[in-house]
């Protein structure tokens, strides 16, 4: 009986170990696929990651190519697009709840902020991240901790509108984020994306306001033609228009 014991202790040993080890090395196919499906249905745009490569040994690892497009009824190009994103996991939790992921480092993310007939595209991707944050099915899953976030050296391109046509650049301040999710003891992937999204919302929203759209139609009115006042006129209110419609993000 004993013997039939410690055989049966054994199977579960080695089970709990090739679950582990399969596990750590299909960590990064999990991680792109978790990120393409959880984006995707949170922003209601399309989500991609070219390459994930985490060290299974260390919990270091790198995102390269990670594109979110944009909403229908805005151009192709993409509206979030990061290069290269840095992590380290806390292997240790990767079996528990929560995981803790204690650093992740967005270097020079690029933002296109394009205004057009819904708004922009920010505040769309916005509202649909609060609406995915309010559906009871996101809260199933595993809850995480980010112990560091940082977004650093990014800029901004204001597009869209006629005026605008060959975009406007300006810095994306940077962002760090201490602690998401810890006093929750862990959060879904939903409340997650809502807290980032927010916070990176309002740094983009200040990138933009620091652009002084009103004075971009006058100089275009103006590059016109003295003689065309009407011209001149039509374009300051456009100007005044754009810079009123990114007000309604923050």
């Amino acid at each position: 009986m004993k013997r039939i014991i410690l055989i049966g202790g054994v199977i579960v040993v080695v089970v709990i170990v090739v679950a582990v080890v399969l596990l750590y090395s299909s960590l990064d196919a999990i991680v792109k696929a978790a990120i393409e499906k959880i984006g995707s249905d949170a922003t209601g745009t399309r989500v991609r990651v070219n390459d994930v490569d985490i060290s299974p040994t260390s919990g270091e690892g790198a995102l390269r190519g990670f594109r979110v497009t944009n909403p229908e009824g805005f151009e192709r190009d993409d509206a979030f697009r990061f290069d290269e994103i840095t992590m380290k996991i806390d292997l240790a939790t990767l079996t528990r709840d929560p995981v803790v992921i204690k650093e992740i480092v967005i270097q020079g993310p690029r933002i296109r902020y394009e205004f057009g007939s819904k708004g922009t595209n920010v505040g769309e991707i916005q509202k649909n991240v609060e609406g995915y944050s309010e559906d009871s099915e996101a809260s199933e899953g595993p809850n995480f901790i980010i112990e560091n976030l940082y977004f650093r050296d990014g800029e901004v391109n204001v597009a869209g509108a006629k005026l605008l046509k060959q975009g406007l650049t300006t810095p994306l301040p940077d962002l760090h984020m201490r602690d998401i999710g810890t006093e929750q003891n862990g959060a879904t992937p939903a409340v997650l994306t809502k807290r980032v999204m927010g916070a990176l919302g309002r740094k983009i929203t200040t990138a933009v306001a620091s652009l002084d759209l009103g004075q971009v139609g006058q100089d275009a009115a103006e590059a016109l033609g003295s003689g065309a006042e009407e011209t001149k006129d039509a374009a300051k209110k456009a100007g005044e228009k754009l810079k009123g419609l990114f007000k309604k993000d923050d």
